[in-house]
């Protein structure tokens, strides 16, 4: 038996736009394994507890004490981890005045121009024309 037949037989029902179901990689153990990356294995037995779109028509089970303390412990949580990073985080760039240097820092209204471009301006060293 051809890895192509092993793989069809395998996988009858795949069809891809790009023909990947096609493709021989030299062993059929490799084929099994590349059409299982690809999403065209053939349909394993379910096993976990979840299921997803076999079972739509079945009512929502109704959350029990134990789920609703658990979320409840959840969002109290989130809640106390933005509130921290709201007090941690404050905003530090131009501009922002922050509570350790606001008395420190002079406001512009009440200094002068001068005292301000002390503060705020560098001073340039005008430049050297070369001499002739």
């Amino acid at each position: 038996m051809s890895n192509q037949d092993h793989l069809d037989s395998k996988c009858p029902n795949v069809h891809s736009a790009n023909a990947w179901e096609t493709v021989d990689l030299g062993s059929p153990d490799r084929n099994e394994k590349f059409l299982r990356l690809m999403g065209g294995a053939t349909s394993r037995e379910h096993k976990g507890s979840i299921i997803i779109g076999e079972c739509a028509d079945l009512p929502h089970r109704q959350i029990g004490s134990s789920q609703t303390k658990i979320a409840g412990e959840l969002e109290s949580q989130f809640r106390e981890g933005v509130d921290r990073r709201a007090m941690f985080n404050e905003h530090q760039g131009l501009g922002s005045l922050s509570k350790s240097n606001n008395s420190s820092s002079p406001s512009p209204e009440s200094s002068d121009k001068s005292s301000l471009r002390g503060q705020y301006l560098s001073s340039f060293v005008p430049a050297q024309r070369p001499h002739p």
